[in-house]
């Protein structure tokens, strides 16, 4: 009986009406796992890791067909560039890298409209649906994670406080959520002044976002106690 419970909550997990549950638990062991990124080894488990959360969140929306097409080929296009490393050729290297984090912003902007457009349509307010509002959160953070990136490989000197030794990538990845969350440590501070500007818009769109959501879940609760 308890083994039998325990595969039905496992099967409930895994099933669509949890989808987003499922989901926001990828993308916490994923951040959790960014570290290892300074690392050779690292790198490949963390492409494996956005090939993953990219698969899971094509998965768990219902999206038209070419929609979904669109969403798989721009992950195994970031996937596949996100490994390529052209030897002697740092030119090359930089394209490929800039062109997987193009590829990056595209899905996850796609991914936010169509988890976006799913969650403001429901009518009652539930756990899986709180959790799909924490997932646009964390994917807004990957989403300026990669223009950051770009940034940094066309102008080196764009943030103060960022290493080039290697663990570039975590500390923008740092960089990006203290930015949402409108936190502000100043161990990294951006110079280039797209950079600013961009960091400037990220925070209003961290402010923005909590009040709307929250305002949206208010506003379905209240009805629901009202029916």
């Amino acid at each position: 009986m308890i083994q039998g419970s325990k595969m039905d909550r496992l099967s409930e997990l895994f099933s669509k009406n949890n989808s987003f549950t499922l989901l926001l638990i990828n993308l916490i062991i994923f951040l959790l796992l960014f570290p290892l990124s300074i690392s050779s080894v690292g790198e490949s488990v963390i492409a494996g890791g956005f090939l993953m959360t990219n698969v899971l969140i094509v998965k768990t929306l219902n999206m038209s067909k070419r929609s979904l097409f669109l969403l798989r080929i721009l992950a195994i296009i970031a996937f596949s560039l996100s490994l390529l490393r052209v030897r002697h050729f740092p030119i090359l290297t930089d394209l490929t890298s800039i062109s997987a984090f193009l590829a990056y912003m595209g899905f996850n902007l796609l991914a936010i409209r169509a988890i976006a457009s799913k969650i403001f349509s429901q009518t009652n307010v539930n756990l899986n649906i709180i959790n799909g509002g924490i997932c646009i959160f964390l994917i807004l953070g990957f989403f300026w994670f990669s223009i950051y990136n770009i940034l940094l490989i066309i102008d080196a000197d764009a943030f103060r406080g960022i290493n080039l030794d290697g663990e570039e990538s975590f500390q923008l990845l740092y960089y990006s959520f203290t930015t949402l969350t409108t936190l502000g440590y100043g161990d990294i501070v951006p110079i280039n002044r797209f950079a600013m500007i961009l960091a400037n818009m990220q925070a209003i769109v961290g402010m923005m976002y909590p009040a709307i959501y929250i305002a949206r879940l208010v506003s379905l609760y209240t009805t629901q106690e009202m029916e």
